[in-house]
Protein backbone atom coordinates (compact mmCIF):
# COMPACT_ATOMS: atom_id res chain seq x y z
CA UNK A 1 0.00 0.00 0.00
CA UNK A 2 1.33 3.35 -0.57
CA UNK A 3 1.97 5.78 2.44
CA UNK A 4 -0.58 8.07 3.28
CA UNK A 5 -0.97 11.80 2.33
CA UNK A 6 -0.47 13.45 5.41
CA UNK A 7 -1.73 17.67 6.30
CA UNK A 8 0.72 18.75 8.57
CA UNK A 9 -0.81 22.45 10.09
CA UNK A 10 1.23 24.63 12.08
CA UNK A 11 -0.71 26.21 14.80
CA UNK A 12 0.59 29.53 16.98
CA UNK A 13 -0.72 31.64 19.77
CA UNK A 14 0.63 34.48 21.60
CA UNK A 15 -0.36 36.39 24.65
CA UNK A 16 0.72 39.84 23.78
CA UNK A 17 -0.37 41.40 27.19
CA UNK A 18 1.61 41.99 30.70
CA UNK A 19 -0.54 39.42 32.38
CA UNK A 20 -1.36 35.71 32.37
CA UNK A 21 -4.02 34.76 30.13
CA UNK A 22 -6.13 31.75 29.65
CA UNK A 23 -6.82 30.58 25.69
CA UNK A 24 -9.16 29.02 24.17
CA UNK A 25 -7.68 27.81 20.81
CA UNK A 26 -10.21 26.59 17.84
CA UNK A 27 -8.71 25.53 15.05
CA UNK A 28 -10.40 23.95 11.86
CA UNK A 29 -9.41 21.07 10.48
CA UNK A 30 -9.31 20.77 6.20
CA UNK A 31 -12.75 19.69 5.16
CA UNK A 32 -11.55 16.29 3.55
CA UNK A 33 -8.95 15.16 6.57
CA UNK A 34 -9.65 12.48 8.69
CA UNK A 35 -10.33 12.54 12.91
CA UNK A 36 -7.41 10.47 13.41
CA UNK A 37 -4.64 12.77 13.92
CA UNK A 38 -1.74 12.45 15.73
CA UNK A 39 1.49 14.98 16.93
CA UNK A 40 4.37 14.48 18.86
CA UNK A 41 2.84 15.89 21.94
CA UNK A 42 -0.36 15.87 22.85
CA UNK A 43 -1.69 19.11 22.44
CA UNK A 44 -5.60 19.05 22.06
CA UNK A 45 -8.65 17.54 21.56
CA UNK A 46 -10.47 16.59 18.73
CA UNK A 47 -14.22 17.71 18.48
CA UNK A 48 -16.82 18.32 15.71
CA UNK A 49 -18.66 21.10 14.95
CA UNK A 50 -22.26 19.88 13.93
CA UNK A 51 -22.83 23.65 12.63
CA UNK A 52 -19.87 23.76 10.09
CA UNK A 53 -19.46 20.24 9.89
CA UNK A 54 -15.98 20.47 10.55
CA UNK A 55 -13.53 18.98 12.83
CA UNK A 56 -11.52 21.06 14.99
CA UNK A 57 -8.73 20.73 17.28
CA UNK A 58 -9.47 22.49 21.12
CA UNK A 59 -7.40 23.02 23.72
CA UNK A 60 -7.27 25.15 26.51
CA UNK A 61 -4.33 27.03 28.59
CA UNK A 62 -2.96 29.68 29.91
CA UNK A 63 -0.11 31.36 28.55
CA UNK A 64 2.43 33.83 30.61
CA UNK A 65 2.93 37.89 29.42
CA UNK A 66 4.49 37.61 26.26
CA UNK A 67 5.04 34.11 25.59
CA UNK A 68 4.67 32.44 22.15
CA UNK A 69 3.76 28.92 21.36
CA UNK A 70 3.47 26.72 17.62
CA UNK A 71 2.19 23.73 17.35
CA UNK A 72 2.79 20.95 14.48
CA UNK A 73 0.41 18.39 13.84
CA UNK A 74 -0.24 15.97 11.19
CA UNK A 75 -3.09 14.59 10.32
CA UNK A 76 -4.01 11.84 8.02
CA UNK A 77 -5.53 12.19 4.49
CA UNK A 78 -8.45 9.77 4.06
CA UNK A 79 -9.67 10.96 1.43
CA UNK A 80 -6.31 10.52 -0.49
CA UNK A 81 -6.11 6.34 -0.80
CA UNK A 82 -5.35 5.47 -4.38
CA UNK A 83 -7.49 3.26 -6.24
CA UNK A 84 -5.14 0.16 -6.78
CA UNK A 85 -5.05 0.02 -2.98
CA UNK A 86 -8.76 0.27 -2.34
CA UNK A 87 -9.05 -2.89 -5.23
CA UNK A 88 -6.31 -4.77 -3.12
CA UNK A 89 -8.15 -4.33 -0.18
CA UNK A 90 -11.56 -5.23 -1.37
CA UNK A 91 -9.34 -8.49 -2.80
CA UNK A 92 -8.05 -9.46 0.55
CA UNK A 93 -11.47 -8.34 2.36
CA UNK A 94 -13.27 -10.70 -0.55
CA UNK A 95 -10.81 -13.71 0.46
CA UNK A 96 -11.23 -13.42 4.32
CA UNK A 97 -15.35 -13.57 4.12
CA UNK A 98 -14.59 -16.52 1.77
CA UNK A 99 -13.19 -18.67 4.46
CA UNK A 100 -16.24 -18.17 6.77
CA UNK A 101 -18.30 -19.90 3.62
CA UNK A 102 -20.25 -22.95 4.84
CA UNK A 103 -19.71 -22.42 9.14
CA UNK A 104 -21.18 -21.18 11.70
CA UNK A 105 -20.27 -17.81 10.40
CA UNK A 106 -22.38 -17.82 7.23
CA UNK A 107 -25.14 -15.18 8.59
CA UNK A 108 -22.47 -12.46 9.16
CA UNK A 109 -20.73 -12.93 6.03
CA UNK A 110 -23.58 -12.58 4.25
CA UNK A 111 -24.37 -9.32 5.83
CA UNK A 112 -20.59 -8.04 5.65
CA UNK A 113 -20.55 -9.24 1.76
CA UNK A 114 -24.08 -7.09 1.55
CA UNK A 115 -23.10 -4.65 2.84
CA UNK A 116 -19.33 -3.83 1.84
CA UNK A 117 -19.47 -5.47 -1.17
CA UNK A 118 -22.57 -5.22 -2.84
Amino acid sequence: MSPPKIIHLTIAVENPTTMIKHFKHKDYLPQKSSLKTWWKRKISKCRFDEAKQLAFLFKEEDLAPGEKKKYSIGIIDIWNIPQKDIDYLRTRAKTAFGFLQDTRFEEKRQAFDGQYHG
